[in-house]
């Protein structure tokens, strides 16, 4: 019996061995020189003092000779050398963001496609900008949304496509040749030909490819069990590949529509496809966290790499067909040496972990705490910009983070269930909290000896920091979005639905448990503590009904009721300070009232910028923050536009221009010196508010470029 034992536990350390020598893995996070998270300070928007985060990634393209790698960003396009991953550059106008990008066949011109309908050309050995193109007028950046720009293969014609057709430029002349009238997005591919473009397109389970210019199209039907995920053609147009649901790769004979090889492996939905360049291999991401390179003409798999992300999203050879890179909207970029079947390097400080998630201001440095990769927790000395510590713990990805009062302590919440609290100064795993059965959705420091949690178990915890216990807890029936509590976790507000269209709102007493039903409910308004947070010091708090806004004080008692009529789009702010409540709307103003008389006292407007889109609501304000003596009023905006505003005078005072997209995060230094924000770019910046010039007409304020 013993020898079948030992034989057994053999047998099952030789398959471990084998698997993991078979699908090796990219070194942890923890295993990355933290410098190399150390954002270097290119280009920074005028009124910036530091940025941490290079910007989401959008795209790869490598040089034909094989040196360079470029990332199209949401800052901008970063360019790395292949073989060390060290930065090389930062190529941006206007901070704009880049969304693709691509190398001529010489290697000579980088050409970059943005957001803002733009493409510009870009001399790769001195990095200057020699020529911009107007693309398509109507593009507007959404979910669905498809920018591409590519070389002809005799260099003579640049190529540039969006969900409104593709657009066709002589190079030498810079002149616009012609419109194509394609419709490509997602599920799209095309390749040149020396007299035409051939273009193929995935849906449902249906395949659709043809020429450009001629009137000949086909179909292949049912091409998958499942619906069509990506496809792609290989470099002379001659074998289509798709990807889909069903967790197969197909390939497929562009001439006769016939299937050449169906790929297995993946035990997930495919992502990605990429051909090399000779077309003898193909590349497939997939959810189940792989990368695949198969063999074109067996159909058989030569390499198998993991990487810690379900999310991956870009995949890219080089010319040479040595190196593989792969992106995933983590931000983290591994790249893998195909000679040896093993990874090469990965290039860190892209994705939407540098927007901060809370910042600590202490008497001589700024902390930022960020999440990163997958469960991954960063903590950034921001004068500096360096990275303090990297924190790892939690087995899954962190939801919720937040300092103690004295700056000695984090918490963080994470979809594992569990709290973890970590030193601040050595970055030291302190103690484990366990209590909740689902994923912890809030944590926040109630004293420096309590902590308040809450999660998907719709369970308050009240947990004694010392010892690592709970104190309390009570259930409140309601989805984590529906609860608020206020900065001193003394009381919270929920919201729980009735029956009809009336909402319920609960006032609790966290240290008792106790609730109290409040009289003015909700019926279709569902604005809490996401839309309205408490003041700072948590003296005021107020919730929305469908006609008013109803002000509470620190004795819980009813302060006064504000008639208005507030949308799901609506953001507020609340100041102790200046007594004033703030509430932005899609109509772009920003009215104000005395909290203790509910009089509106002005009204501010979001005004638009030159250039702006007078269509769209990229201007909405979508966060909004007073200073700490209540003299001004910040306004982020969905566009990256930070406006800021002199309270007494109702003029807008100054504009910062540096994030693309949302803002996501505003916070201010104790003195009102320092203001922090956090965009859907993946970057935090830090705005100089010393110099602030506090003019009292549009004529006199100070613009960023």
């Amino acid at each position: 019996m013993k020898k079948v034992l030992i034989i057994i536990i053999f047998i099952i350390g030789i398959a471990v061995t084998i698997w993991l020598f078979r699908y090796p893995s990219p070194p942890d996070l923890l295993d990355v020189d933290m410098a190399q998270l150390n954002t270097t300070q290119w280009h920074l928007p005028n009124g910036v003092k530091a940025r941490i985060g290079k910007g989401t990634v959008n795209d790869l393209a490598y040089s034909p000779d094989n040196t360079i790698l470029a990332v199209a960003s949401s800052t901008g396009t970063w360019l790395y050398e292949t073989d060390s991953g060290n930065e090389l550059a930062l190529l941006t106008k206007n901070r704009e963001g880049t969304i693709s990008v691509a190398f001529s066949p010489d290697g000579r011109i980088l050409a970059t496609a943005c957001g803002d309908k733009l493409v510009r050309l870009w001399n790769v050995e001195s990095r200057e900008l020699m020529h911009t193109f107007i693309g398509h007028w109507r593009v507007n950046i959404g979910v669905n949304f498809s920018i591409g720009v590519n070389f002809s293969h005799d260099r003579k014609t640049l190529i540039y496509w969006s969900d409104y057709g593709m657009r066709l430029w002589d190079i030498e002349k810079s002149v616009h040749k012609m419109d194509l009238n394609v419709q490509l997005d997602r599920q799209s591919d095309f390749t040149f030909h020396a007299d035409r473009i051939s273009i193929v397109n995935g849906s449902h389970k249906t395949i659709r490819y043809g020429d450009s210019e001629t009137e000949t199209k086909k179909e292949i039907n049912d091409a998958h069990k499942e619906s069509i995920t990506c496809v792609s053609f290989n470099p002379d147009g001659k074998i289509i590949a798709s990807g889909s649901r069903d967790k197969t790769v197909r390939l497929w004979n562009a001439e006769t529509g016939t299937l050449h090889k169906t790929l297995k492996g993946h035990r997930k939905p495919i992502l990605s496809l990429t051909f090399s360049r000779n077309g003898s291999r193909i590349a497939s991401t997939s959810e189940d966290k792989t990368v695949r390179v198969w063999n074109v003409d067996t159909g058989r798999r030569k390499h198998t790499f993991k990487t810690n992300s379900k999310h991956l999203h870009r995949i890219v050879f080089s010319p040479n067909g040595k190196t593989l890179a792969s992106s995933s909207l983590d931000g983290i970029i591994h790249q893998w040496d195909l000679s040896k079947g093993k990874h090469k390097n990965t290039i860190v400080g892209h994705g939407g972990g540098f927007a901060s998630k809370d910042i600590l201001f202490n008497k001589d440095k700024i902390i930022a705490a960020t999440t990163y990769g997958s469960n991954h927790i960063i903590l950034y000395d921001l004068n500096t910009q360096e990275v303090q510590n990297i924190l790892k713990g939690h087995s899954k990805r962190v939801n919720c983070l937040s300092f103690s009062f004295d700056g000695e302590t984090l918490a963080s919440g994470s979809q594992d269930k569990s709290i973890r609290l970590w030193s601040v100064t050595s970055g030291d795993h302190k103690k484990k909290l366990n209590g909740h059965y689902k994923e912890v959705s809030k944590v926040m420091f109630k004293d420096d000896e309590t902590l308040v949690s809450y999660g998907h178990d719709n369970r308050v915890r009240l947990w004694d920091i010392k010892k690592g216990k709970q104190k309390s807890n009570f259930k409140v029936d309601v989805f984590s979005q529906n609860i608020g509590i206020n900065p001193d976790g003394n009381f919270a507000l929920s919201m729980n639905r009735g029956k009809g269209t009336t909402n319920y709102l609960y006032l609790w007493d966290l240290d008792t448990g106790s609730r109290t039903t409040l009289t003015n409910q909700v019926k279709y308004t569902t604005q809490l503590f996401n839309h309205i947070p408490p003041s700072s010091d948590g003296s005021m708090l107020a919730y929305c009904t469908d006609s008013e806004i109803v002000m509470y004080d620190s004795t819980r008692k009813e302060k006064q009721i504000i008639p208005d009529y507030p949308s799901m789009f609506s953001v507020f702010a609340l100041n102790s300070e200046s007594n004033l409540l703030a509430k932005a709307d899609l109509d772009e103003k920003i009215n104000l009232w005395n909290v203790d008389t509910g009089e509106k006292i002005n009204i501010l407007y979001n005004q638009y910028i030159i250039g702006g889109y007078r269509k769209d609501n990229v201007r909405q304000v979508v966060q909004i923050l007073f200073s700490p003596d209540g003299t001004i009023l910040v306004g982020g905006r969905a566009d990256g536009v930070i406006n800021l505003w002199n309270i007494t005078s109702g003029k807008r005072i100054r504009t910062f221009m540096g994030h693309v997209g949302h803002v996501t995060y505003l916070k201010f230094s104790p003195d009102g010196q320092t203001l922090v924000s956090s965009g859907i770019d993946g970057t935090t910046l830090l705005w100089d508010m010393t110099e602030l010039s506090l003019k009292n007409n549009d004529g006199n304020m100070q613009l960023a470029n």
